[in-house]
């Protein structure tokens, strides 16, 4: 007779292939709520007004600033896992683990999920669909700061691209060639640092697999001024519970955020339609 050979199962489980980005919060306005169910952002300025002379009466005419409040409504968002005893003991892999990571990822996806439909609801866009070139990086540039966004700091301007379109990217020389852009990254005090963004023309780039539409010929991906885009969320932000549930011989994993966004001022967001269709 044949021999039976032994099947054997790697412990370690292997993750699967998902978004998990989670970083669109270092890019704009986010604030900590310790209670309550809304968080009223005030975005105040001059109003673009200009110096004046006294009047023919002899006085210097009063003026007034833009003050404008908008309010932030907090909303749960929860992903819940259970999983019997026996399952998880006759199981392969440590599958509290696996609940606990995987968890973490719908999150993520979440927060940035809230924050990209705020971005959405701005009316300011760039016509008919493009492919990433020079020319639109030419146009994303300078309708933001012909909105004066971005004039005297940098770092605060960021533009989320499909893979296709940032695909797109490396072929223009002065993006691609180190000698002329700066490597960006995950953002610490305010600053972009090495690894997540890229530095170019003034604006940080990044990929980001969460936009509507990626991989098809209507990419809606989108550019904005960190004070375009407000975002409010709890103390603890994206918090882990993992119990036993009592009397069932089961465990749980619950992951949890109380957060929200809303755009604070729509001339700092620039939306327009990317034809990824031809990488993807």
């Amino acid at each position: 007779m044949p021999s039976v050979q032994e099947v054997k199962y790697r412990e370690q489980y292997v993750a699967a292939f998902e978004a998990n980005p989670g970083f669109l919060r270092q890019a704009v306005t986010s604030e900590v709520i310790n209670q309550g169910g809304q968080l009223v952002f005030l975005v105040a300025g001059s109003g673009n007004r200009s110096a004046v002379t006294r009047g023919s009466n002899g006085l210097i005419p009063v003026a007034d600033d833009s003050q404008t409040q908008v309010p932030v409504t907090l909303a749960a968002s929860y992903d819940k896992q259970v999983r019997n005893g026996f399952d998880i003991f006759t199981a392969q892999s440590d599958q509290l683990t696996i609940m606990r990571n995987n968890g973490v990822a719908v999150m993520n996806r979440k927060i940035d999920d809230v924050i990209l439909q705020g971005m959405y609801a701005g009316s300011i866009s760039i016509s008919g669909t493009v492919t990433m070139s020079k020319t639109t990086a030419n146009i994303i540039s300078t309708k933001l700061r012909n909105a004066h966004a971005g004039e005297a700091d940098r770092g605060n301007l960021f533009c989320a691209l499909s893979n296709a379109a940032w695909a797109y990217m490396t072929d223009i020389t002065s993006f691609a060639n180190v000698n002329y852009s700066d490597t960006g990254g995950s953002m610490q005090n305010g600053v972009p640092v090495q690894g997540m963004w890229k530095y170019w023309m003034g604006i940080n780039w990044a990929e980001h697999p969460g936009l509507t539409g990626v991989g098809t010929s209507s990419c809606a991906c989108v550019a904005w001024h960190r004070n375009a885009m407000g975002h409010t969320i709890s103390p603890s932000g994206v918090s882990a519970e993992m119990g036993q549930v009592p009397g069932e011989d089961a465990s749980y994993v619950l992951h949890k955020v109380y957060h929200g966004a809303a755009l604070l001022q729509n001339s700092g967001i620039i939306q327009f339609t990317h034809d990824d269709s031809a990488y993807s």
